[in-house]
């Protein structure tokens, strides 16, 4: 009898999977060092601070751009009880013109993070849950990816050069 030296599918479908989880490990240690070692970007100005004011239900704050991401960021802000003065001259201002909210929300942005509140714990918060996002999805481009390729697979129906991602076929 021959004997038969190889490869077992269940050890060739177990690499694969390792591999991903270390280099999901190793996307969380890089990714969330560097998230909270940073300092503040331009963007997070307008962003946190427009995020924290959609969840007292008003809107007018950078309305350029979809609110889902700015309210995912704030809600661990929301949750801690962020300390922001809507009755101070900055919110008051945003309301009078028809400008005046998207210039308003660089100092309501500034001023939730700097003024009133701890800056590093503020951003920790607001980065946190971009950071889940990016390893739940596995992918860098956390905004660009779309939501049925959550996983870090490409997806034909988005990507059609991909051919390997099963849920979805070509």
């Amino acid at each position: 009898m021959e004997a038969h030296i190889g490869i077992s599918t269940q050890q060739k479908t177990v690499a694969p999977r390792v591999i991903a989880v270390l280099l999901l490990a190793l996307l969380a240690v890089l990714a969330g060092s560097a998230a909270f070692r940073e300092s503040v970007a331009i963007d997070e100005l307008a962003h946190i601070g427009a995020g924290v004011s959609y969840w007292k239900l008003d809107l007018r704050m950078n309305p350029e751009h979809p609110p889902l991401v700015k309210l995912l960021s704030a809600a661990p802000l929301v949750a801690r009880g962020v300390h922001v003065d809507y009755s101070g001259h900055i919110w008051t201002w945003s309301g009078q013109g028809p400008f005046n909210s998207m210039l308003a929300e660089w100092p309501l942005g500034a001023w939730i993070i700097t003024r009133w509140n701890d800056p590093a714990a503020t951003l920790r918060w607001a980065r946190l849950p971009m950071l889940l996002l990016l390893l739940a999805s596995g992918s860098p481009m956390v905004g660009a990816a779309p939501l049925p390729c959550a996983g870090s697979r490409p997806c034909p129906r988005f990507w059609p050069s991909a051919r390997w991602c099963s849920p979805i076929p070509p």
